[in-house]
């Protein structure tokens, strides 16, 4: 790479791993398409118009993973926080995180971070919670998952699949 002036790569030039027997060949967003069946309509609308509107649409669509191996085991070593680089055919290419927020539609700027939830030293945890979390968060999570430590995705799904219904209309959708 050093007589293109490019940074050296993450794996050597012939010596990428292949992947074939560690990595799907494509991968299908199916959690997106059960998630637009267990919605109502207004729901749905709301999540559409929302900044994840553009991965609701995603739901239908095949994505290659094995591509996307290809691309990041030829990835470039760089000093960028919010950039990847890497070689392809020959030429680098640049995604960072505004291609990311192109792409998504998702807000990526700082975040202004909770009100209400720091304690009277002004730190983001409350002390004495055990496991980090502030005291109005915690409600909010044993408001949500009624008790699970750990929920999945499969648990969450299966719980808004067998209409088990949230008191507000809202909440379903946090």
């Amino acid at each position: 790479m050093d007589d293109l002036g490019l940074p050296s790569r993450l794996f050597e030039s012939g010596y990428e791993p292949s992947g074939r027997k560690r990595v799907n060949s494509y991968f299908h967003l199916r959690w997106i398409d059960t998630l637009k069946g267990a919605l109502d309509n207004d729901q749905l609308e709301l999540l559409m118009n929302s900044q994840f509107g553009r991965i609701m649409q995603m739901g239908g669509h095949t994505f290659s993973l094995m591509f996307l191996h290809y691309l990041l085991s030829r990835q470039l070593v760089t000093e960028k926080e919010f950039e990847i680089w890497w070689v392809l055919v020959g030429k680098p290419i640049r995604y960072a995180i505004q291609d990311f927020v192109f792409v998504t539609g998702l807000n990526c700027g700082q975040s202004g971070g909770l009100q209400g939830e720091s304690n009277e030293r002004g730190m983001g945890r409350v002390k004495g919670t055990g496991k980090g979390k502030a005291s109005s968060s915690a409600g909010i999570w044993e408001e949500l998952f009624k008790g699970e430590e750990k929920p999945t995705v499969v648990w969450i799904m299966d719980r808004l699949l067998k209409g088990k219904r949230y008191k507000d209309p809202l909440t379903r959708l946090a």
